[in-house]
């Protein structure tokens, strides 16, 4: 008590009377000379850990803080530069003594530990004993939080003992590194099976951050005892998982890639921790890196081997010594696929010539083979071409046999270097499989496994849902595995056949490099044999189901789906071979499958789009144009015969009654119809618009929406028979439809002006007096600005002044249009006195829609050659406004008014005036810059 006051006495003495008080005393207090009477007093005796105690919510916690730690988290520093070892001594004494405590108590405070972990980050490591770790493994495994914790940790006091010199700064960060980086694995009780998951006892955000700051740093101070502890680690975690065969799974490439999808599981970060490491003594150590990379060779962890292996290709000291090790057959199959391709990329040219020769014995020798052992020539040329394209740019007769596999393949892989590229998606219910659990099975296993699985009850409970989703990742990562076993696939629950059709749909659109020429008459053949069973229609399988899983309606719009993709480019289609097969497929599905309904307040075009039926649609006109470029291609664009074989199915479906869908899409996709024939589709029109049937009409109406040019054929006709106006009087369309057919009729007038220009629709709308079709009109043109169409600054001119002579601006829609026909001052540089006219009767109301920042934009542009004219608009426009922005325009106008002359200068003081009466400064201010220079 000797060195506090007579005052700080006081104060203590009146905190221990008075608890409520000890929360602001210990937030105030930092100095060293509270510290010993407080440890006396018992403040920071271990009784005093608060537990968690009940919150006022059912099922949780509250957890207290333990408010003295906040006098340590403070006082820290200090001792530290005032280098106070033995308070720092007596502090660390606290946590470990505290956190013993604790742990026998069975007491759980992560608030508590961050404390404790903040207070120990600002000690040097040479102070700390590595014994503390046995007291952060349990901060680290609170069982309500260990994140605050992490954080802390994760900052400074790892960092601080790998740069320390002492052996004890050593020592504390090899056990820190054991502490952070071990693991726990939670076991979750299924149907299927247990399911394992590994933590690392530091949050895995964290434990990324260190690996990425301090990797390195592990390897080069700490060595062999590092990368020791780490791998080990790592073989216990993949043999805990039971996971060590799929490594490629979870990590395809050892490398920062973007195909390395799980970034923060554990033993993700353990292989970025071993790799690191490996690195880091690399640079200081190349002959220990040499004996650690030929026993992790030696051990029977595949992905010890990758990393070595990734380590070789890059590696120059090591890459020579560990040739013979890596060019074996075991080595080159998916397992393995990344690392030794990238080595062979990289050291091929620097091989001996047998070991050259060895590698394409090897790569001679992989071949696929069916169920009767029969070798298949297409999938085995493909499995050998994507080998040999890592070698291939080396030789010349490595160049030509990769051209010949390419052509055997009738494929060139674009990511030769991956088993497979692919894209995880999750969401709903769980899997009660894991990717590497139903890619390790057989296909037969797999079926079987697929058949007989029963979901449990309860949403949150492991179910097919999930299952469905990591069927596509399993599909994707061996397609070739499953292509030949379609016909089996396709006789399970439709959710599993929508899976199948999914993952191969998905690596179609990916451009995944794959012996397409031989998986398409696969899988159109088993589809066709699926949908030709009479079961597949029935109506029990068109019932929507109780999870978010696949029914008929969905595989039958995974098949348009797969198909259209297949049609839709002509850089990556479908073999023209399995055309006809298509051509009859697509008729089936058309015939059976049902059209959806359409209410009256439904959206006609999302129905179209996203229902079976009209995705089969669309994926049959997608094989018409398909044809009809082909034939293009062949004739100099006749295709007349390949519309005749297609006409009699659009005529069926034009004409059937109810086909809403088809009358949606053939609006929607009228351009591409115009191309497949002209001349039936002008006939039609009348038709496909006919009035008789409203609904239908409708449904046209919202796809020709859709188009994004006009066709003066489509409206011509459009025009004739008053159904632009129609449209626009029906009230049952969105204003987005209107605005279409507003667009059109703009975007026609435009281009006949100016014949005919008085009788014009356009004309017609304007004398409506809508105020929402004029200001769509208004917008419209006002952003084909930039079109460079020489006609336009006459049009804009002649449709101002027809709008303005009927435009009542006492009204709020009358001063809205007035407002958007400001934006009009765009397509002027340069003003004659109507010009002057037209826009001084609609700047006042600038302000009322916001426009006033675009007219000054436009003023400023004028002012350049007229700035007296531009002052004039800009005076009349502040009659309602005060409009202060853009400053820039406002000096570009002042500043051209000022180098105009005295007429100019003296209008400038009538705006600056004007601006001061409404009490805005700037504008003034910014006057009398240039008035004063």
């Amino acid at each position: 008590m000797s060195n506090l006051t007579v005052d700080d006495q006081d104060l203590l003495a009146r905190i221990e009377k008075k608890p409520e008080l000890r929360s602001v005393f210990f937030r105030k207090i930092s100095a060293p000379k509270w510290f010993d009477v407080l440890v006396e007093k018992g403040y920071f005796n271990p009784e005093n850990i608060p537990s968690p105690t009940e919150a006022d919510e059912k099922g949780y916690v509250r957890i207290p803080v333990w408010e003295a730690l906040e006098y340590l988290v403070r006082l820290s520093p200090k001792l530290v530069q005032e280098n106070d070892k033995n308070r720092i001594g007596k502090i660390i004494e606290i946590l470990v003594d505290s956190t013993e405590y604790a742990e026998k108590k069975e007491i759980s405070n992560y608030q508590v530990w961050w404390r404790f972990a903040e207070i120990l980050s600002a000690f040097p490591s040479d102070l700390i004993p590595n014994e503390i770790s046995k007291s952060v493994r349990y901060w680290l495994s609170d069982i309500y939080d260990s994140s605050v914790v992490s954080s802390s940790l994760s900052k400074d006091i790892l960092n601080t003992a790998l740069e320390g010199k002492s052996s004890n700064s050593r020592n504390l960060a090899i056990s820190l590194i054991d502490v952070f980086f071990d693991f726990e694995i939670k076991i979750t009780k299924q149907k299927s099976g247990d399911r394992k998951e590994a933590n690392l006892l530091l949050d895995k955000h964290y434990a990324l951050k260190i690996v990425k700051k301090n990797g390195r740093e592990f390897g080069r101070v700490l060595g062999r005892e590092v990368i020791d502890l780490l791998s080990n680690k790592l073989s216990n975690l993949v043999f805990e998982l039971e996971n060590g065969k799929w490594s490629h799974v979870w990590q395809p490439a050892i490398e920062d890639h973007d195909q390395n999808k799980y970034h923060n599981d554990a033993e993700n970060i353990l292989v970025f921790a071993v790799r690191e490491a490996l690195l880091g003594i690399s640079s200081v150590n190349i002959e220990e890196t040499k004996r650690i990379v030929r026993e992790l060779i030696g051990s029977k962890i595949d992905i010890l081997h990758r990393i070595a292996i990734h380590l070789a290709t890059f590696c120059d000291e090591i890459a020579a010594g560990f040739r013979s090790d890596i060019l074996v057959g075991k080595y080159f199959n998916s397992h393995f696929r990344h690392e030794v391709w990238m080595f062979l990329k990289k050291r091929y040219p620097e091989f001996e010539p047998s070991q050259k020769k060895q590698v394409l014995a090897i790569i001679d020798g992989l071949k696929q083979f069916d169920e009767d052992g029969k070798q298949l020539v297409g999938p085995s040329a493909y499995e050998q071409a994507c080998w040999v394209a890592a070698i291939q740019e080396y030789g010349k007769a490595e160049r030509e046999l990769y051209d010949r596999l390419t052509e055997v393949a009738q494929s060139q892989p674009e990511h030769p270097d991956f088993t497979n590229y692919f894209t995880m998606r999750w969401g709903g219910r769980p899997s009660p499989f894991s990717v590497t659990q139903l890619g390790a099975m057989e296909v037969e296993e797999l079926i079987k496994s697929l058949s007989d699985y029963t979901q449990e009850k309860g949403w949150d409970k492991p179910g097919i849902e999930g299952l469905t989703k990591v069927l596509i990742e399993v599909f994707k990562l061996a397609p070739l595995k499953y292509w030949q076993h379609f016909d089996s696939l396709f006789e399970l629950d439709f959710a599993y056949v929508h899976s199948v059709l999914k993952a191969y749909s998905e690596m179609w659109n990916d451009k995944t490099s794959l012996p397409w020429a031989d998986i398409w008459p696969s899988i159109i053949n088993s589809i066709t044999n699926m949908v030709s069973k009479a079961e597949f229609w029935s109506e029990n399988k068109a019932k929507q189901r109780e999870d978010f899983v696949a029914n008929r309606h969905w595989v039958v719009s995974c098949i348009a789906e797969l198909l259209e993709s297949g049609a839709k480019s002509d850089d990556h289609a479908f073999p023209e071979e399995v055309h006809d097969d298509v051509f009859a497929l697509l008729i089936k599905l058309l015939d059976e499958q049902e059209s959806p309904e359409f209410g009256e307040n439904d959206d006609p075009v999302s129905i179209a789009i996203n229902s079976p039926r009209g995705r089969c649609i669309e994926a049959f006109v997608n094989l018409t144009l398909r044809e009809c470029r082909l034939r293009d291609s062949k004739t100099n664009g006749d295709h007349k015969t390949v519309w005749e074989r297609f006409e009699p199915h659009y005529n069926k479906e034009l004409n059937k009654a109810g086909s809403y869908e088809f009358s949606t899409l053939m609006g929607q996709y009228l351009p591409n119809f115009l191309y497949m024939s002209r001349d039936w589709t002008i006939k039609n029109l009348p038709v496909l618009f006919s009035e008789e049937d409203e609904k239908k009409w409708a449904c046209a109406i919202e796809g020709y929406a859709y188009v994004n040019a006009v066709y003066s054929d489509v409206y011509e006709f459009l025009e004739r028979s008053g159904m632009l106006l129609k449209v626009l009087d029906s009230g049952k369309f969105d204003g987005r439809i209107e605005d279409k057919i507003i667009q059109n009729i703009v975007i026609n007038f435009i281009t006949i002006w100016p014949n005919g220009a008085e009788q014009h629709t356009l004309i017609k709308v304007l004398e409506r007096k809508h105020s929402e079709e004029i200001r769509h009109i208004v917008h419209f043109i006002s952003g084909l600005r930039k079109s460079e169409n020489s006609k336009l600054p006459d049009i804009v001119r002649m449709l101002w002044s027809k709008i303005i002579d009927e435009l009542d601006t006492t009204t709020e829609e009358g001063r809205l249009v007035a407002s958007d026909l400001c934006k009009w001052t765009s397509f002027f540089s340069s003003v004659e006195n109507a010009d002057e006219e037209l826009i001084a009767f609609v700047i006042p109301f600038s302000d009322v829609n916001f426009n006033s920042y675009s007219v000054l934009e436009n003023l400023a542009r004028i002012s350049v050659r007229q700035p007296l004219q531009a002052g004039k608009l800009w005076l009349q426009m502040l009659t309602n406004s005060a409009a202060d922005y853009p400053e820039e325009a406002i000096r570009e106008i002042f500043r051209n008014m000022h180098a105009s002359g005295k007429d100019s200068q003296r209008l400038a003081d009538e705006i600056a005036d004007s601006y001061l009466k409404k009490r805005v400064l700037r504008p003034l201010e910014i006057w009398q810059d240039y008035r004063e220079s």
